[in-house]
């Protein structure tokens, strides 16, 4: 007997701006710390900053020779444009420095380290950079977890310390006991709190079109309310961006598993309003004959 699971998710994101010009200089900087949305493929580093500084409206310069050889994983979200140069210098030995005129992307120092991405954590009250929160929580981009075959939260959480499941830190979803009527876990997706049914099955969430996942341990009743005892676990699903993409994703396994899953964004509005509608079908054998 086959069991299926069918999940839908959708989405509308608006967002309307208003500026005042005071002056060329201030314009130019509220425009460099606003946030837009950018689609950025993949490719060489060369072509990805000037694929980004197009859709930025900005100068980049730069010696073609140290970007040669390098390759860019791209990237497709809101950001501004200074976070949006650093997830595209991710992992490489450039950096870029601002000036009126624009951006001017030179070598690292040589001090023998690369500048990671900030990893910003929006489990909290207050979203901020994970090196200025005290909580101890792990955080990871969703498409990194299809990249390493995780296609479940389970999959996620099974490789952290400190928490097996929706067991963290030897606190069981139901309590101390593992039995209990109570609740342990608060799940969030999407910054909606989630049913205490589906709290205690949200391993089997899918990891499909998601954008960051976090696993908050320890306490967090002063950040998500009360049944936080052992801490919480926060999903968030891909947001709109203004440009029309698809993605299509499939995947085979054991016991007759196979999965499908779909992901279509288009603006309505240009820069105003845009829609963004995923789903995914997963489908095995049961364990009955």
């Amino acid at each position: 007997m086959p069991l299926q699971v069918l999940r839908l998710r959708g989405s509308v994101i608006l967002v309307l701006s208003f500026s005042i010009l005071l002056s060329s200089f201030s314009a130019w900087a509220q425009e460099d710390s606003a946030v837009k949305s950018y689609s950025v493929p993949a490719g060489s580093l060369s072509e990805a900053i000037s694929e980004f500084a197009q859709q930025a409206g900005i100068a980049i310069s730069v010696d073609s020779t140290i970007l040669r050889g390098i390759q860019s994983s791209g990237f497709s979200a809101s950001v501004t444009v200074q976070e949006g140069i650093e997830r595209l210098l991710q992992g490489t030995n450039l950096e870029a420095v601002q000036s009126p005129s624009g951006y001017r992307i030179q070598p690292l120092p040589e001090t023998g380290s690369l500048r990671l991405q900030p990893i910003t954590i929006r489990g909290e009250l207050f979203e901020r950079d994970a090196q200025d929160s005290l909580t101890s929580v792990i955080s990871e981009p969703g498409e990194r977890l299809r990249q390493r075959g995780e296609v479940s939260i389970d999959a996620f959480t099974s490789r952290m310390g400190n928490v097996n499941g929706q067991t963290i830190r030897g606190i069981a979803v139901g309590g101390p006991s593992g039995t209990g009527r109570g609740q342990t876990v608060t799940t969030t997706i999407d910054g909606a709190r989630v049913s205490t049914f589906f709290d205690q099955n949200v391993g089997t969430y899918s990891s499909w079109d998601l954008e960051q996942v976090e696993v908050l341990r320890g306490p967090q009743s002063t950040q998500t309310g009360r049944n936080a005892l052992a801490g919480s676990i926060t999903i968030r699903s891909q947001d709109p961006i203004f440009d029309q993409t698809l993605k299509l994703g499939a995947q085979l396994g054991n016991s007759g598993t196979r999965q499908l899953g779909f992901a279509a964004n288009t603006p309505v509005i240009d820069d105003v309003l845009a829609i963004r509608v995923s789903g995914e079908k997963l489908e095995s054998d049961s364990f009955d004959e």
